[in-house]
């Protein structure tokens, strides 16, 4: 029996550069991705098969391997994608090749990919597998993942 495709379902979330033009672009930079990598640590808790990994066809294995998290740096602007946007170039920001995804044992159910931008603008790619969740679980686990980011923020300060 051939492996089933195990699809994902993408999403991208663009943020412009919000940070002070006296501030240095990569130190705030650097800052926002390990606030965002140890939130998501959080917001797992809560989601906890995310972590896991497909055994089988239908069983999720809890085995706490944890999602894939990617940091990869855009050499170009924020607006330079959003004024000419190419679908090829767009999943370019997703830490997954939609096109050729083979279910496996090892594949993460959560992927991340973190496109950070010359500009200090950023983009947020999401892949999470449909096994797992559909559009309105994805769109629950980000707004618990912002709940969490805002509220770790107020601690910092």
């Amino acid at each position: 029996m051939a492996p089933a495709i195990n699809l994902h379902i993408p999403l991208l979330l663009f943020y412009p550069n919000a940070a002070d033009a006296n501030t240095n672009n990569v130190i705030a930079t650097n800052e926002r991705c390990q606030h965002l990598m140890k939130s998501l640590t959080t917001t797992l808790t809560h989601f906890y098969p995310l972590a896991g990994r497909i055994k089988g066809h239908a069983v999720i294995e809890c085995n706490d391997d944890g999602a894939e998290f990617v940091k990869a740096g855009v050499t170009c602007s924020l607006s330079e994608i959003l004024e000419h946007p190419d679908a090829e170039m767009l999943r370019r920001f997703l830490a997954i090749d939609q096109s050729d995804s083979r279910e496996s044992a090892t594949s993460p159910l959560l992927l991340v990919q973190i496109n950070l931008f010359e500009c200090g603008g950023m983009a947020i790619g999401f892949s999470i597998s449909h096994k797992f969740a559909d559009t309105s679980t994805l769109s629950l686990f980000i707004n618990c993942w912002t709940a969490t980011c805002h509220n770790q923020s107020n601690k910092l300060m």
